[in-house]
Formats: C-alpha cells, sequence, structure tokens
C-alpha cells in the first residue's frame, strides 16, 4: 500500500510551486512462526525382545498456524512415530508417541526431526537395548570437562560395572565403540577381565584424526555368560583449535572482570582517602 503524504506549496503534479511530497510504503506486518519440543534430548533403555512408548511434545509458540513434518533418521527399523504429519495453531500443544521396539542389542543414536517451513530442528534419541536377565550393569560417564575432544585428542570417561548377581569374581568382556550420528562405527576396542562385586576406573579413548565436528556417543557393552549389559553417552568433536579458542575467550572474560574489580578498588581506594572539603554553614 502506498500513501502519499501532503504536498507544499503547489499541487504536486503542477510545474510552478517548488513543492515535494513525501511518500511512506506500508508493509503488512509479519506474523512470528516459532514452536518449542520437550524434551530436548530422548533416552531409552530397554529390554531385548520388548517395547516402550514416550512422548515427545510440540507447542506452537508462534502468531500463525503451522504445518509440521517429522521424519526419524538411522534408527527408524526401532523407532516409529505415532503422527509424521499434522497441524498447530498458535498456542496449540500435540504430544507425539515415539514407539521404540527393542530389537538388536546394543546401544543406538539417532534423530527425530520436526521441520515446519523454513525452521528445523533435530531432536537426538538414544535408545540402549539389553538382555532380559542381566547379571551385571554397566555405567559410563563423560565428565564435563571433556564433553567436548577435538580430533585427534583425548577422551576421558569413568566406567563403573557392577555384579548384580550372586557374589563371585568371574570374567567379564567389555567392549568400547563410538559412533557417528549415521550408525558407523569409528572406534573400536575390548578386554576381559575378572569382577567380583564391583569396579570402576578411567577409560582414555584416543579420538580418530579424520573425524568431523559433530555429535557422537561412546558406548561400553559388557558381556558375561548370555548376559548383556550397556551404557552410553554423547560427547562432541569440535574443531582443530576450537578448545584453545574456547579458553582463550574465557580467560579473555576472566582477565576483564579482574580489570573491573581492581578499577572499581582503586576508585574506592582514593574516594576513601581523598581529602574531604570542610561543610560550610551559612546563617543569614
Amino acid at each position: 500500500e502506498v500513501q502519499a503524504a501532503g504536498t507544499s506549496g503547489g499541487a504536486a503534479g503542477g510545474g510552478g510551486g517548488g513543492g515535494g511530497s513525501n511518500v511512506s510504503i506500508a508493509k503488512p506486518t509479519e506474523k512470528i512462526e516459532s514452536f518449542r519440543i520437550s524434551p530436548a534430548t530422548v533416552k531409552e533403555h530397554i529390554a531385548l525382545g520388548s517395547s516402550k512408548t514416550t512422548g515427545l511434545t510440540i507447542e506452537n509458540t508462534g502468531e500463525t498456524a503451522l504445518s509440521f513434518n517429522l521424519n526419524v533418521a538411522t534408527i527408524n527399523d526401532i523407532l516409529f512415530l505415532s503422527d509424521s504429519s499434522f497441524s498447530l495453531e498458535p498456542g496449540e500443544v500435540k504430544t507425539v508417541e515415539l514407539n521404540i521396539i527393542g530389537k538388536k542389542l546394543g546401544s543406538y543414536f539417532g534423530q527425530v526431526t520436526i521441520k515446519s517451513g523454513d525452521i528445523e530442528r533435530p531432536v537426538d534419541v538414544i535408545v540402549e537395548v539389553e538382555s532380559e536377565n542381566v547379571l551385571f550393569d554397566a555405567k559410563i560417564d563423560i565428565p564435563s570437562a571433556y564433553k567436548e575432544v577435538e580430533a585427534g585428542g583425548e577422551l576421558k570417561a569413568q566406567i563403573t560395572l557392577l555384579n548384580v548377581g550372586p557374589p563371585r569374581k568371574v570374567d567379564v568382556t567389555t567392549t568400547y565403540i563410538i559412533k557417528d550420528r549415521k550408525g558407523n562405527v569409528v572406534y573400536e576396542s575390548s578386554n576381559t577381565f575378572a569382577v567380583e562385586n564391583q569396579t570402576s576406573f578411567v577409560k582414555s579413548f584416543r579420538i580418530p584424526k579424520e573425524l568431523q565436528p559433530g555429535d557422537y556417543l561412546v558406548i561400553v557393552e559388557l558381556r558375561y555368560d548370555k548376559s548383556f549389559a550397556v551404557s552410553s553417552e554423547l560427547f562432541k568433536v569440535v574443531p582443530k583449535g576450537g578448545l584453545a579458542a574456547k579458553a582463550f575467550a574465557g580467560s579473555k572474560l576472566a582477565i576483564a572482570l579482574l580489570i573491573a574489580i581492581l578499577a572499581g578498588l582503586i576508585f574506592l581506594f582514593i574516594y576513601l582517602i581523598a581529602p574531604k572539603k570542610p561543610v560550610i554553614n551559612k546563617s543569614k
């Protein structure tokens, strides 16, 4: 819509008034498109041959109706959606059921991609499938300092193995695996040792130099007799030099804060030792 403001000094179309015209363009207001997903990551632990259902909640937080398309990547043979396309009005909420089937032993890393128009958001999904009867439990934890690692660097994880069966020393086999988002195995090793009740240790992984930046899944599998236990954790491979740049940025912020604190202390010190002007009471 074009709106012409008034003219001055003559008609807008006249040739002799020396006037001008102000023209403003009124653009239609664009409505905001946005949505919220909960949870941000799905992680489920199930027994082989069983099934489990969990929910993924999507809320239209924008100002206009949205049409959604959902897609499962990598693990579409064990994860099925109750709805893959639907629409939501502003403020409307929908919970999509994620139906998981424990078809194969192991830990599996995939995604559910939620797309509406030009907005696309992924939700990471981790499915851990164990044997029905578990005689040992396994747990892997990555300290926060090692959640991000450069390719060629070292990943450290705390491994805990717990005997939940009869208390006796037996030989167990542990397998360590790293998978990328597409399910490809990029690292694998194994060892066998005796465990009686519980053992805990730090395991170091040398990250292959050729790995591309992104999210990866580190897995520990424990086998004893017919028992199979599994545990996994996400970590991120960052570009070469990324950790140094992050540390440098953090140190710059710390230095800036220190300078600000010192400047404040100096100002306070000067204020306290500076001679004060006497107060003169003027009487009429």
